[in-house]
């Protein structure tokens, strides 16, 4: 009987643990987290905005994350930026303007498929938002992705990079913002 009352003990004790490593992991990965991320893009804004003669506005939009604010001399007016969160080991595929497919998990080695996907559809007020020629929408992948690829037709693919206009935006990962933002 003493045996049981034990190994009652232990089993609740590890309950208790579980459910609290549960709820820190909760709170990381939806509180935590995205601030983080959110600030590491922001300071690197920042740099870019002030080399390139632009200012760095947060926004409480829903459609964008950030504005950069041009001058006279810069060459958009505004640059409205969406970031999108994705993992390292993936591709994304352009389907259409606002259908956007995220594939990842396993080891992205050539030849092997991705066991996960999903449809980017927190991206789709951005890339339906309409804009005038003076400003550009981005796409901020972050960090980055293994590969970006946009449908020409039902059977052919074409590499995206950031010099590159798809449909009426163009795609930039956070790797490339600061050394190639001139080339948007």
């Amino acid at each position: 009987m003493k045996f049981l009352n034990i190994l009652a003990t232990i089993k609740y004790e590890y309950l208790i643990t579980g459910v609290t490593f549960a709820v820190l992991y909760i709170v990381w990965t939806i509180g935590i987290m995205p601030r983080i991320q959110k600030k590491e893009v922001k300071n690197v804004l920042e740099t870019v905005a002030e080399k390139n003669g632009y200012k760095i506005k947060n926004e409480t939009n829903k459609k964008y994350d950030f504005v950069l604010e041009g001058t006279s001399e810069t060459k958009y007016s505004k640059i409205l930026i969406k970031i999108a969160i994705v993992p390292r080991i993936s591709t994304i595929t352009i389907n259409s303007k606002n259908t956007w497919n995220l594939h990842y998990g396993g080891s992205g080695k050539p030849g092997k498929g991705y066991p996960y996907n999903r449809y980017l559809n927190e991206l789709i007020p951005h890339l339906n938002m309409e804009v005038n020629q003076e400003e550009l929408k981005l796409v901020l992948i972050y960090k980055g992705t293994m590969k970006i690829q946009k449908y020409i037709n039902e059977s052919e693919l074409e590499i995206v990079n950031y010099k590159n206009k798809v449909y009426d935006y163009k795609v930039i990962s956070y790797e490339d913002l600061n050394s190639h933002f001139q080339d948007l």
